[in-house]
């Protein structure tokens, strides 16, 4: 009676959301019994992903963690209204395994327009079948690289020296934010396209066009990061990045503070192929003489002070990066982290004010002036 009541919350369940179209044309290599099981699997691996639920009970174990990168993107997918879920085919790979594409499509005046397609890996259990990214297949000959407890896998040729300096600058970030130490694995491509195509996405429409993008999934002590980023040989990598990644890891990012966020940035791995310090210097040199500045204006109006709009460097980001430095100097990086948990950004800056007071004593009234006493301290 309980499997049968559970049965039927599943079922309904699945009806509030599109299911699996098989239409009679594609051949699956399946008996009919196989077909019913498999049908009913993919319902249910494609309910919980378009929910985000990350105990999805019908993910391959063993690929879980490059599964949740595949999960990630697709979450709200479905739309049982216009955007239905097709199979376009089902190829055997061995006995126990099938390659299997799916399209998210609709037809509009006569038109056939996708929302979505892709790849998984099928895998025939007892009663069941379980899913997951092709991701271990699409990687089976990449050349791959261990240092300290991260794995790079690549193609070509490393730069060894970067990823050395890379490891290092991680393991000092994550020191900081007291993030237990992961087993991570990074595979680095040239593209969107790339990282898409190793997880299982031929096309997704939000992302139309876009160039470049990284994701990264982690679960327990493991991690996982695909970079997209035009660097597949690590030629050049960014410390101001790899603080807001690993940042993202360590507080939830509905809480966080963007500027302070972006002061930190700043401040532990300056922006823009600029240090710190020569932010810091550009930032006094344009700045410091005009002694009628009130600071809090710029905490309301952006103004960037860089070499042009693409290579940006924002007013309010260095005075956030000043005020971090002296709360981890005189307290400690527990309230650089109470600093950039005060908050999203909100006209007013209400929590960002009122956390600063809490912190170093200094009210909203006298922001400007704690910058200044900052920026004339920094010169000495």
């Amino acid at each position: 009676m309980k499997s049968k009541l559970l049965l039927l919350i599943l079922i309904s369940s699945l009806s509030s959301t599109a299911q699996v179209i098989i239409q009679s044309h594609v051949k699956m290599p399946l008996d009919s019994l196989e077909k019913g099981l498999f049908h009913n699997s993919l319902n249910e691996f494609l309910f919980a992903a378009d929910k985000g639920d990350k105990e999805n009970k019908t993910i391959l174990k063993d690929e879980k963690l490059a599964t949740l990168l595949l999960l990630d993107e697709i979450k709200g997918i479905t739309d049982a209204n216009t955007f239905k879920p097709y199979l376009l085919s089902m190829l055997e790979l061995d006995s126990q395994s099938y390659l299997i594409q799916l399209v998210y499509s609709q037809i509009r005046n006569d038109e056939s327009y996708q929302k979505a397609q892709l790849t998984l890996i099928a895998h025939k259990e007892a009663d069941s079948f379980k899913f997951s990214t092709p991701l271990r297949r699409n990687t089976t000959y990449w050349k791959s690289k261990i240092m300290q407890n991260t794995t790079f896998y690549y193609l070509g040729n490393l730069n060894l020296e970067n990823v050395t300096s890379f490891v290092e600058k991680t393991t000092e970030i994550d020191t900081k934010l007291k993030l237990p130490e992961k087993s991570t694995s990074i595979y680095l491509t040239e593209n969107l396209s790339d990282v898409f195509n190793l997880i299982g996405i031929n096309y997704l429409a939000p992302y139309n066009g876009r160039r470049f993008a990284s994701t990264m999934a982690s679960l327990n002590n493991s991690a996982i990061a695909i970079h997209g980023n035009g660097n597949p040989g690590f030629e050049t990598f960014d410390t101001h990045d790899l603080w807001h990644e690993r940042l993202g890891l360590a507080v939830n990012r509905r809480k966080t503070n963007r500027p302070v966020d972006e002061g930190c940035a700043y401040l532990y791995g300056g922006s823009w192929g600029y240090t710190w310090e020569e932010i810091l210097t550009k930032f006094i040199t344009t700045y410091a003489d005009r002694k009628d500045i009130d600071w809090k204006y710029y905490k309301e109006h952006q103004e960037n002070f860089g070499e042009n709009q693409e290579k940006h460097l924002m007013v309010d980001y260095v005075a956030n990066a000043l005020i971090i430095e002296k709360l981890e100097k005189e307290i400690g990086f527990s309230a650089v982290l109470e600093f950039l948990n005060s908050g999203p950004y909100e006209k007013g800056n209400a929590n960002y004010y009122k956390t600063l007071e809490k912190l170093t004593g200094v009210s909203e009234e006298d922001y400007s002036d704690m910058v200044w006493d900052l920026i004339n301290s920094s010169k000495e």
